[in-house]
């Protein structure tokens, strides 16, 4: 992949005491990380969610002219959709609303915490999420992964759902915003233009 060939994930693993354990290290991290999207299981998802949010809700407003000016971008250019993570609702109701206006699914950042949900977890990865730790600034591999990862998101115009607070509030507030994802990706469009 082009992770893997990636200039900061080489010399990541060339930085490495051991090179050859480093790479399947780096291997794994990938295999573990990346989305792996089936249209399949997003549309059984998108079922599974319509069924799910029409017996908790009685309507679900949306602002008919934004979504079609995310539809109209979505064509053109690779959009970043960063709601506030005051909820589990909050990125489900998201993407529940692209599926059913027939907007691509967003690529979703999931902490790996997600990954020990069986079934679920390759659910969620074949529907677009890729999964990433909650800590890892000081692990230079993973890092370097990840980072060449989101590189390729931009580059490939995805459309990518990401919480700029890391986590869940668990308070209900928003929570001060971390740079790590969003970081990465706007380095990458600042060094395109």
């Amino acid at each position: 992949r082009a992770v893997m060939a990636d200039a900061e994930v080489v010399a990541a693993i060339a930085a490495s005491a051991d090179p050859a354990a480093a790479r399947l290290q780096a291997e794994a991290a990938a295999r573990s990380m990346f989305a792996d999207y089936r249209p399949t299981a997003a549309r059984f998802l998108g079922y599974v969610m319509r069924k799910v949010f029409r017996t908790l809700y009685t309507h679900i407003a949306v602002d008919r002219d934004g979504l079609e000016a995310l539809r109209r971008a979505t064509v053109e250019h690779g959009v970043w959709l960063l709601p506030s993570h005051r909820s589990y609702a909050d990125f489900l109701l998201l993407s529940y609303v692209c599926f059913d206006a027939g907007i691509p699914l967003p690529l979703i950042a999931a902490g790996q915490d997600f990954l020990a949900i069986v079934l679920v977890n390759h659910l969620l990865r074949w529907s677009g999420a890729f999964f990433i730790r909650r800590s890892f600034r000081s692990d230079a591999l993973y890092w370097a992964i990840f980072a060449a990862y989101s590189r390729m998101l931009v580059d490939d115009d995805e459309i990518v759902e990401f919480f700029v607070e890391g986590t869940r509030s668990r308070t209900g507030k928003t929570l001060l915003p971390k740079a790590g994802l969003l970081g990465v990706m706007v380095d990458r469009v600042v060094s395109r233009t």
